[in-house]
């Protein structure tokens, strides 16, 4: 049986418009390398990535647990914390909570729909400000990091490794793949034209309108 892909939109047209810019001038060809492709017409080969979608599955389910034991070690270790680092652990787990839920979201839907603007909001969510807030929580020491939370934060900074090597890799191969389709179709839409000679490039064209001439008797 067929599945049928859902259609909703997950972000804005805004939004999409400008992340499609970005990811076409960060990972599309030259285009006047399409000029030579006339006679190699891709096909609709499928470019989901399949380490990027199950680093997305296991880091799905593996977030609650995050999320429970860096509570459950912040409750142990407050009272010994300072003011600052107080607010400021309070404020990265609300923030990295919040934006994770969203970036799974987006790469999830992203890479199995093959949506070019989902991959790259994923990889710029992953980048920027997933990465350098577990990375803050897993070396300043500051921040008094116990055993468990550190190895929870280990198994997430390399769940966030391993999903922006490939979500770089899949976003390049979307964008170059719908970059050639467009190229390409340009051909085949000049192809399609009517053709109001009669005549193709092998002589008379049989499916051209026959003009009938008929004799008219002279009075």
């Amino acid at each position: 049986m067929s599945s049928k892909r859902t259609s909703t939109q997950v972000l804005s047209p805004q939004v999409r418009q400008v992340l499609s810019n970005l990811s076409y001038r960060l990972f599309s060809q030259d285009p006047s390398s399409y000029s030579d492709m006339k006679d190699s017409l891709p096909g609709n080969e499928i470019v989901t990535s399949l380490p990027l979608q199950m680093s997305l599955y296991f880091n799905a389910f593996f977030f609650p647990f995050w999320l429970t034991a860096a509570g459950l070690m912040l409750d142990i270790k407050y009272q010994y914390l300072a003011d600052t680092y107080k607010v400021l652990l309070i404020a990265i787990l609300v923030i990295f909570s919040v934006v994770e839920v969203i970036r799974v979201y987006l790469g999830y839907v992203g890479n199995l729909q093959e949506k070019v603007p989902e991959v790259a909001g994923f990889l710029l969510l992953t980048i920027m400000p997933q990465t350098p807030l577990i990375l803050f929580l897993l070396f300043n020491e500051n921040t008094i990091v116990l055993p468990l939370e550190r190895a929870v934060h280990i198994v997430e900074a390399i769940f966030i490794l391993i999903e922006i090597i490939f979500a770089c890799r899949t976003a390049g191969a979307m964008t170059r793949q719908q970059a050639t389709k467009f190229h390409l179709q340009q051909f085949v839409d000049l192809e399609q034209i009517p053709n109001q000679g009669g005549y193709n490039d092998y002589g008379a064209d049989p499916n051209a309108p026959q003009i009938v001439h008929r004799n008219v008797p002279r009075s």
